[in-house]
């Protein structure tokens, strides 16, 4: 069943200035409180040290570069991108920015089991993924059996086959990216825990 992502798109109220999207709320608590903490996270829940607390300044820097690195690969809007990842603060940051980007985040449970998660990425219909790199092992040949790129390794070294977080960055704009967004737009496809049934992909 192919999920319709894009039925609310281009309607009025999509400017910066009148609406509000998941982004738009990072973006204002930035110009309002610049040097708030916006994540605080443990040890286990970062893989660069550097992320374990991250202001809002710093958490919209990183969100628009994700955005205009996705954009500048010529993704189209509402395109799906799967996030095979544990939760850290850089796979947060990442999920907004595929959502300032236009685009629409899959996050899958990596704890799943296999024919579950294959299930979910079939139904999801991405074609680009951000996973992270202890992952790539368990999750490549079922990626790349489905056609779908990674394009983002979150860990991992410089010289890897895809570019982590930190060289995906390099180069691009921190400003905010120029996409038509509302803020009623689906911008996140989450899957249920399938506690009495497979799991269930709600559009948010």
């Amino acid at each position: 069943m192919t999920m319709d992502v894009e039925n609310f798109t281009h309607r009025r109220n999509n400017e910066r200035w009148n609406r509000l999207s998941v982004g738009d709320v990072v973006e204002r608590m930035t110009w309002n409180e610049p040097d708030k903490l916006a994540l605080i996270a443990t040890s286990d829940a970062v893989v660069d040290p550097a992320y374990a607390r991250v202001t809002y300044s710093q958490a919209n820097t990183v969100i628009n570069r994700v955005a205009n690195g996705l954009l500048a690969l010529g993704l189209a809007p509402s395109s799906r991108v799967a996030m095979l990842c544990n939760n850290s603060n850089e796979a947060w940051l990442s999920k907004i920015g595929i959502a300032k980007a236009g685009l629409v985040a899959a996050p899958i449970n990596v704890m799943m089991a296999p024919d579950v998660i294959a299930e979910a990425l079939e139904r999801v219909e991405a074609h680009h993924a951000i996973v992270d790199q202890p992952l790539w092992d368990k999750f490549g040949p079922e990626l790349s059996l489905r056609g779908i790129q990674p394009v983002v390794s979150i860990g991992g070294a410089e010289c890897g086959p895809v570019p982590n977080l930190e060289q995906f960055m390099v180069g691009q704009a921190a400003e905010e990216p120029d996409v038509k967004i509302h803020g009623d737009d689906i911008w996140e496809i989450l899957f249920t825990s399938g506690t009495t049934a497979s799991p269930k992909a709600v559009m948010i």
